[in-house]
């Protein structure tokens, strides 16, 4: 079956996103060898893009580039990856696409470009070339590679600014004490939105045309109940099977510490076949380290554990990232890590999920023995606690409950992010971070203030009637906190 691709590369700075109007240098402009190559590609769908890989060449040495990430753009897919390890000196960097269905079928490479690895710039390398093949046992007819040129510019996600606006006033049916996840599907054509609001531990289903008409209706059923509190915090649902994947923080009385009245949480899985009425419990799939927890901790809800998840597939639908607070003991096992896992393992996800740890993704460890299950590493935060939990003080200085959308208009991921001052949790305040890809956490910006104080879980609604979700919004959004909206957030780039 006839198929082409179209690469442009653009190896711009910390997340490789690009101004407008780019100005360009002289020829062999240095790069520092940290930045991140980004480029447009062309593919009829995600399954298509999917199928794509990608193959770097620095004088001459073939390396692929293992986490390619791609994001919905007005014509085609805007896609990222890190540069592989360039040590200082002049360079030669080639690129081609490849496919392996049909066993290894690869472009012929761009034309060659030279740079100067070692000055702290920020800069852009565009290559042009196509991949053109239409015959199944895999010969390949090539088209000419263009001319590369260079270009300078300032990275988007660095420039990115959000604000609120005041808005009517909107709540969410009943109460609510966590994120509200959404997902759009039809009913004999017509488009409904479903939302899933939890209260101690009780999630319940909403459902109406449009975010201003949610209804509640009963609480959802859980088959089997993993037991305790749960809150379904991210749905997912899969276009091609029609399932719905939701993602649930759990609460599980600290009965270790002899504190039942303090709880140790940890993430787990379900599914829908039914748009959120019944739920098929999958499992838990991530828990903090054994022997983490803080027993004398003063903290008024938790003393250890994992929660307050937010998920999101990557556009080429290869990977699930699991965005979570960390309440362990150790300081150096606290704020907001991400974990990963391969969406072809969401029916099945136990011991599938690797966890971000000191710049690699880090797999569970099997425990031997009757019980059995997995032992999770402790995930890097994205930003370091600079006053921890559970240290007696009852004085806190970090992130948590992070929620996590793709802004179409940024064509960025964004992060708001709550700021606890004490162990009671009440806010500092309310942040927002961008990235351009969700495969190398260490691209997330440092978090910029938009909100004083603020209450729990912010998250945006998408306004866009289809599409629109706590997972996807555009240039405007709702603004919620804890189920109730008060404002729009406005996204600048």
């Amino acid at each position: 079956m006839a198929w082409r691709a179209v690469i442009l590369i653009a190896c711009c700075g910390a997340l490789a996103g690009c101004s407008k109007k780019p100005t360009t240098p002289a020829p062999g402009e240095s790069i520092t060898g940290a930045e991140r190559l980004a480029w447009d590609q062309q593919a009829s769908n995600a399954t298509e893009l999917a199928s794509f890989h990608y193959a770097i060449y620095v004088d001459g040495v073939r390396s692929e580039l293992p986490d390619a990430s791609c994001a919905p753009a007005q014509s085609g897919f805007t896609c990222s990856a890190r540069l592989p390890a360039i040590t200082p000196g002049s360079h030669t960097i080639e690129l081609a696409s490849f496919t392996v269905d049909l066993g290894v079928v690869e472009s012929s490479k761009s034309s060659p470009l030279r740079v100067q690895v070692g000055a702290a710039v920020t800069g852009a390398i565009r290559i042009q070339s196509q991949l053109v093949t239409s015959d199944p046992a895999g010969s390949t007819d090539l088209a000419s590679v263009s001319d590369p040129r260079i270009v300078i510019s300032t990275p988007l996600a660095q420039t990115a600014s959000a604000r609120l606006v005041s808005a009517p006033r909107l709540l969410m049916p009943g109460a609510v004490d966590s994120n509200v996840p959404f997902a759009w599907d039809l009913v004999d054509g017509v488009p409904r939105l479903s939302a899933f609001a939890s209260w101690a531990g009780v999630p319940a289903r909403l459902v109406g045309a449009s975010l201003d008409t949610m209804q509640r209706g009963d609480a959802v059923t859980f088959i089997p109940h993993p037991g305790h509190g749960i809150w379904i915090e991210s749905v997912i649902p899969d276009e091609s099977s029609g399932v719905w994947y939701g993602y649930y923080h759990h609460e599980v009385p600290a009965d270790i510490c002899g504190r039942p009245d303090r709880s140790i949480p940890r993430i787990g899985a379900a599914r829908s076949l039914d748009r959120g009425v019944t739920w098929e419990d999958l499992g838990i799939i991530l828990e903090a380290p054994p022997d983490s927890q803080a027993c004398a901790s003063t903290n008024r809800y938790v003393i250890g554990g994992v929660g307050d998840v937010s998920a999101m597939v990557d556009h080429a639908r290869q990977d699930l990232f699991i965005i979570f607070s960390q309440y362990s003991k150790d300081a150096s096992m606290q704020g907001v890590a991400v974990a990963r896992m391969a969406w072809a393992d969401r029916d099945a996800p136990g011991g599938t999920i690797a966890v971000w740890r000191n710049g690699a993704w880090m797999p569970p460890r099997e425990i031997a023995g009757e019980s059995g299950g997995w032992e999770y590493p402790a995930g890097t935060s994205l930003v370091p606690v600079s006053q921890p939990w559970h240290d007696a003080s009852g004085g806190v200085d970090a992130f948590w409950g992070p929620s996590v959308h793709w802004n179409t208009y940024l064509e960025r991921y964004v992060m708001l992010l709550n700021r606890a001052k004490n162990e009671s949790y009440n806010n500092e305040g309310i942040y927002v971070s961008y990235a351009d890809a969700l495969g190398d956490p260490s691209t997330w910006t440092a978090p910029q203030k938009i909100l004083n104080g603020g209450e729990w879980y912010p998250q945006v609604a998408g306004l866009e009637a289809g599409s629109g979700t706590d997972r996807q919004a555009g240039q405007r959004a709702r603004f919620f906190m804890t189920g109730r909206s008060a404002h729009y957030i406005e996204f600048q780039r």
